[in-house]
């Protein structure tokens, strides 16, 4: 038990941990922004690599299962980045106080939905980049380190499964 001087609480006596839920909506927000970002490496890497790189004479952009994983891996970025925006506006519409009670479980849904992403798109990424992407630094360096530190995205700010649970009870 820890002794608080009454002119050091914040709020209301034992109502710190609805300051510390409100923050966690800041912390996810965050998280989304970076694994938006980190997917978008991941696909332009990848795009750049497949241009560069030839195979039995002819780029590999050239083969339609290479072009499928480029598309879906866009697919999945682009849609993920419209649900941040949609998001954002919302957020920007909404006074802070409403935005923190309402947008709480869309944000953790969009967390968890967006840290699938990056890690599907390093995974993809790695795929086309092949040995390269087990390698620090040089061509794959970039994808190596995401598809590395993509996991940790679906732990911080809230475990996946924890986010769609509290997505779903907040819907």
């Amino acid at each position: 038990e820890v002794k608080v001087p009454v002119e050091n609480l914040i709020g209301n006596e034992n109502g710190g941990g609805k300051y510390i839920m409100y923050n966690f909506n800041h912390e996810r927000f965050t998280i989304i922004v970076q694994c938006v970002g980190f997917a978008r490496v991941c696909y332009e890497e990848a795009f750049k690599h497949v241009n560069r790189r030839k195979v039995f004479g002819k780029p590999l952009i050239e083969n339609p299962v290479v072009r499928n994983k480029l598309g879906n891996m866009l697919r999945k970025i682009e849609s993920t980045q419209c649900w941040m925006e949609h998001l954002t506006y919302q957020m920007c519409q909404m006074s802070h106080m409403e935005a923190m009670m309402k947008l709480g479980g869309d944000i953790a849904l969009l967390k968890a939905h967006s840290a699938k992403v990056l890690e599907e798109c390093a995974r993809e990424g790695g795929m086309l980049f092949g040995g390269l992407s087990y390698t620090r630094g040089g061509l794959g360096g970039k994808v190596e380190t995401l598809y590395r530190d993509a996991k940790g995205m679906l732990i911080l700010g809230g475990a996946e499964d924890v986010m769609i649970d509290l997505g779903v009870r907040q819907a």
